[in-house]
């Protein structure tokens, strides 16, 4: 199925390059193109002081405001996971990983992302060519 409300209210916080990366991402994962990964989720764009800082406290973020790539409008990080969501279940976060960096290469999305952080997923300081 592809993003209902809640994910697309929390991706339209985000730069148009990730938005348009996570639509083509749950378009293929509804067309079974991820396998292993029924649906997605996304579960952050944009986080402002108040959320950021929560999320430091409470281990999720290793940066307080302002330092996240989650905290300028709109975002440069999106957070986002397979459906529903199991933390324990690593081979599907990781085969949502290796899904959203086929799909942002053929789209020609630059993507950073952090090993110990699985559903975090932000910008790369260019676009590649295409």
């Amino acid at each position: 199925m592809p993003l209902g409300p809640a994910s697309l209210r929390k991706l339209a916080s985000a730069q148009p390059e990730l938005r348009q990366l996570f639509e083509a991402v749950a378009e293929g994962v509804d067309r079974g193109e991820c396998p292993g990964v029924k649906d997605i989720t996304i579960l952050c764009g944009f986080r402002g002081e108040k959320e950021q800082n929560e999320a430091f406290d409470n281990g999720t973020s290793k940066l307080r405001w302002p330092n996240s790539k989650h905290n300028s409008l709109p975002s440069r990080a999106v957070d986002a996971a397979p459906y529903p969501i199991d933390w324990t279940d690593t081979k599907a976060f990781d085969a949502l990983r290796r899904y959203v960096l086929e799909v942002a290469d053929r789209l020609g999305v630059r993507l950073r992302i952090i090993d110990w952080d699985w559903p975090h997923y932000e910008l790369a300081a260019e676009r590649l060519p295409r």
